[in-house]
């Protein structure tokens, strides 16, 4: 699954689990996509229920 938010054809956040490779993807999309970023744990399991918050900053998703 993927989470987008979105602000007309941009993407300004864009938050992708992918459970194949045990990561976490963050991108954003301004006329074309940044780069990737990937750092961090896996928070997240197969089968198990999780809550999602995002706080949104004057400049940044936190």
């Amino acid at each position: 699954f993927a989470i987008n938010l979105r602000s007309g054809d941009d993407v300004t956040f864009h938050l992708n689990p992918r459970f194949t490779s045990n990561q976490v993807v963050r991108n954003h999309r301004a006329g074309e996509w940044g780069i990737e970023e990937t750092s961090g744990a896996m928070p997240l399991s197969r089968d198990t229920s999780f809550e999602a918050a995002i706080e949104c900053k004057d400049s940044a998703f936190k």
